[in-house]
C-alpha cells in the first residue's frame, strides 16, 4: 500500500514539472493576435485583389475579342446539282472603346488599391490598440487579485488571532464572528474578482488564437510615468496624417475623377474601333464533301457624340449634376473631421493632463490608507483601538489599493485611445515608454 501511494505521489510530482504555464507578454500577444486575427486576414484579401487590379491597368485598354462559330441548314428544292445543306461558319471580332475618360478611370483603380492599403493598416493599427488595451486591463485585474489575496491573508491571520483570544477569554464572542465575517467577506471578494478575470482572460486567449482552457499568466507591468501631451502640437503634427482624414481626401479625389468621367461619358464623343474576320464552308458538295468556301474581313470606325445630356433637366445632365453634388457633400464631410478631430485631440490631451493630477491624489490617499492601516493595527494591539475599527481601516486600504489602480490603468487607457486617434503606437506618443 505505502508502495503504491509513493508511485502516486511521483506521477503527480511528474506531470507538475511537465506541464507548463502560458506566458505571455504583450509583444507576444500582439504577434500571436496580428497572426490569428481572422478580420485581418479578410482586409488582407481585399488588399490583394486591389493590388491586382492595380498591377494591371494595362486591362483597361486591352480589346474585346470574341470567337464565334455556327451552323446552318439550308437545302434548294430547285437546285440540279449536287449541295450540301448543311453551312458551317466561324468569325473572330476584335473591338476597342475608347473615350477621353479611360486615364481617369485607371486613376481611380489606383486610388483604389491605395485607400485597400490604408484600411488594412488601419484595421491593424486598431488590432494592435485593442490587444494592447485589453492587455493592460488583464494585468490590471492580475495586480487587483493580488491586492484581494493580500486582504484576504491579513483577514485570516486576524480571524486565528481572534479565534485564540475567544479560546483563552480575552475577547468576546461578537469580535471572534465579525473576525469570522471580515474572512468570510474578502475570500468572496477575492473569488467573485477571480472568476470575473477568468472570464476575461478565456475570452483574450481566443482572441489571440489560443486555448480558453489553457492556464495562461499575463507577463508585465502596469507602471505609468508622467506626461503631458500638448494638444496644439499633435493637430499641427497628426491631424492630417488620420487614416479617416486620408481616406477622406482619397475619396474626394475619387469623386472627382467620376464627376469627370460622368461628362466625359455622357457629353464627350466615344470612338469605336473594330475588325471582324468570318468565314463559310458549304453550299457545294465535290465527291461527297463541302467544296466552296467564302470568307471575308470587316473593318469599322465609329464616332458617337451624344447631344441628350446637354440638355438641361434631361437625366444626363441631372447625373452629371448629381456626381457634382456627391463630391461637394464628401468636402463637407471632410471638413467636419477635421474639425471634430481637432475637438477630441484637445479633450483626450487635457483628460491626460488630468488623470495625471488624479493618479498623484490616489497614490497620496493609498499611502495614507496603509499608514492608517499600520496605526489602526498597533494601536488594536495596545488595546486603544476597537476590532471594528481596525477591520474598516484594512477595508479602507484596500479600496484606497484598488483605486490608485484603476487611475492607472484609466491614464494608460487615455494614452492608448489618443495614440490611435492620431494613428501612432503609444509608445512614440509616450517619450518614457520607449
Amino acid at each position: 500500500m505505502k508502495f503504491i501511494r509513493v508511485c502516486v505521489m511521483l506521477c503527480l510530482f511528474g506531470n507538475s514539472l511537465f506541464a507548463q504555464e502560458l506566458r505571455i507578454t504583450l509583444d507576444e500577444a500582439l504577434e500571436q493576435g496580428l497572426e490569428e486575427s481572422l478580420r485581418l486576414k479578410q482586409a488582407q484579401i481585399d488588399l490583394d485583389l486591389a493590388s491586382g487590379s492595380a498591377r494591371n491597368l494595362w486591362a483597361q485598354v486591352f480589346p474585346g475579342i470574341s470567337v464565334s462559330g455556327g451552323l446552318a441548314y439550308q437545302n434548294s428544292l430547285s437546285a440540279a446539282g449536287p449541295q450540301d445543306p448543311l453551312r458551317y461558319t466561324a468569325a473572330v471580332d476584335v473591338s476597342l472603346s475608347l473615350t477621353n475618360s479611360l486615364f481617369l478611370s485607371m486613376k481611380n483603380i489606383s486610388l483604389a488599391y491605395h485607400r485597400e492599403l490604408l484600411s488594412y493598416e488601419q484595421a491593424r493599427r486598431q488590432l494592435e490598440n485593442t490587444i494592447t488595451k485589453t492587455f493592460f486591463q488583464l494585468l490590471a485585474k492580475q495586480s487587483g487579485l493580488s491586492i484581494l489575496k493580500e486582504n484576504l491573508d491579513l483577514a485570516e491571520a486576524q480571524r486565528e488571532k481572534q479565534e485564540i483570544a475567544f479560546r483563552n477569554g480575552l475577547v468576546s464572542e461578537l469580535v471572534r464572528l465579525e473576525s469570522q465575517l471580515g474572512a468570510g467577506q474578502a475570500a468572496l471578494a477575492l473569488s467573485r474578482a477571480r472568476t470575473e478575470f477568468n472570464s476575461e482572460l478565456g475570452k483574450f486567449l481566443a482572441l489571440l488564437g489560443y486555448d480558453q482552457s489553457a492556464g495562461a499568466v499575463l507577463e508585465g507591468e502596469l507602471s505609468v510615468q508622467e506626461f503631458h501631451p500638448d494638444g496644439e502640437a499633435l493637430i499641427r503634427d497628426y491631424l492630417q496624417k488620420r487614416p479617416d482624414i486620408v481616406l477622406q481626401r482619397q475619396n474626394i479625389a475619387v469623386l472627382e475623377n467620376t464627376r469627370h468621367i460622368s461628362a466625359i461619358e455622357r457629353r464627350g464623343p466615344i470612338l469605336n474601333l473594330g475588325a471582324e474576320w468570318s468565314g463559310a464552308y458549304g453550299d457545294s458538295v465535290t465527291n461527297g464533301f463541302p467544296s466552296s468556301f467564302s470568307d471575308g474581313l470587316t473593318g469599322r470606325l465609329i464616332l458617337r457624340i451624344p447631344l441628350d445630356s446637354w440638355l438641361p433637366g434631361s437625366k444626363g445632365d441631372q447625373s452629371i449634376r448629381s456626381a457634382g453634388g456627391e463630391l461637394e457633400k464628401a468636402r463637407l464631410e471632410l471638413e467636419s473631421m477635421e474639425r471634430n478631430g481637432m475637438a477630441e485631440i484637445r479633450s483626450y490631451a487635457d483628460s491626460i493632463n488630468d488623470s495625471w493630477e488624479s493618479i498623484a491624489i490616489a497614490r497620496l490617499r493609498s499611502e495614507i490608507a496603509m499608514r492608517a492601516y499600520e496605526l489602526a493595527e498597533e494601536g488594536y494591539r495596545s488595546g486603544t483601538v476597537e476590532f471594528l475599527d481596525l477591520q474598516d481601516t484594512r477595508q479602507d486600504m484596500v479600496n484606497a489599493r484598488q483605486e490608485l489602480l484603476a487611475a492607472e490603468l484609466s491614464y494608460q487607457t487615455l494614452v492608448l485611445d489618443l495614440a490611435a486617434l492620431i494613428n501612432i503606437t503609444w509608445k512614440e506618443l509616450h517619450p518614457g515608454e520607449r
